[in-house]
């Protein structure tokens, strides 16, 4: 059956929408009176304790105190020099980070999502509950970084990738050991360049680990697998450098399968080097 006429409400209360964002506003333009209710959450202070903390001058600390108190954020004690955050105060500022964590999730989860080549392996509310490292201007190495960090910490490692560094390689190569277990799947064009430009690197992993080689036309262009019990997706942008990283465990179950699926199709096309 079809939606019925007058049925199809929003989530945004239409009516009060200007007001919303003009109380939003007061925040979102100034991010010093959303650091003044940080503050106070923690403590009441004096506007000097304030100025000395918030790194502003008196004049603009006062400007903000005076309209946070007129939208009852916050309340003071003009003889004692003493501001308190008020209820409606800390509603904001439990409302307000909320929502920046909501929109450095979504940004993120936007990165990865820009590099992947398919349909999203689970719904919204899913991926954000995943553990997601994007690039950012502030760093642009932290999904590099991050698979470095979970390659040295891992002792089982499954993991398809279309691209991997000579760096990433060499963790690779240092971690294998007797109580660790590592299978990887590659292009045959990775292992080929690797085994022409690292050769003794590459002899040490074939030799050390289990590795596969997979034709081209079936390599998906997304690395899959697990690192010990975590689900790893990882992106690469057109200069193949590690985009951003997805890790998902059981709890995540939609992406979890998605990402486990995906290795296994890998692993039933690839072939063992070595043998």
């Amino acid at each position: 059956m079809g939606k019925q006429p007058g049925n199809n409400h929003s989530k945004i209360d239409e009516r009060s929408l200007d007001t919303m964002l003009s109380d939003l506003a007061v925040f979102t333009q100034s991010p010093t009176r959303l650091r003044i209710l940080d503050r106070l959450s923690e403590s009441p202070r004096t506007a000097t304790e304030l100025v000395d903390i918030l790194d502003v001058h008196r004049t603009t600390l006062q400007r903000n105190l005076e309209l946070l108190h007129e939208k009852q954020c916050i309340r003071s004690n003009p003889t004692e020099d003493i501001y308190r955050i008020a209820p409606p105060g800390e509603l904001f500022l439990e409302a307000l980070q909320r929502a920046m964590a909501a929109a450095q999730t979504a940004g993120q989860l936007g990165t990865f999502l820009s590099q992947f080549p398919a349909e999203a392996p689970a719904d919204a509310a899913c991926l954000s509950e995943c553990c997601i490292t994007a690039v950012t201007p502030h760093n642009p190495y932290a999904p590099q970084e991050r698979l470095q960090r979970l390659l040295t910490a891992s002792e089982s490692v499954q993991l398809f990738s279309p691209h991997l560094s000579p760096k990433h390689l060499q963790i690779v190569a240092d971690q294998i050991t007797d109580s660790t277990s590592f299978e990887l799947i590659f292009p045959k064009a990775v292992l080929n360049h690797f085994a022409t430009t690292r050769s003794a690197l590459t002899e040490a992993v074939i030799t050390n680990g289990t590795v596969h080689e997979i034709d081209e036309a079936g390599s998906p262009s997304v690395g899959v697998g697990t690192l010990d019990e975590t689900a790893v997706s990882v992106v690469f942008d057109d200069n193949q450098h590690v985009h951003a990283i997805l890790e998902a465990t059981s709890d995540q179950a939609a992406v979890d399968e998605w990402v486990r699926s995906r290795y296994r199709q890998c692993r039933r096309t690839a072939t063992v080097i070595g043998e």
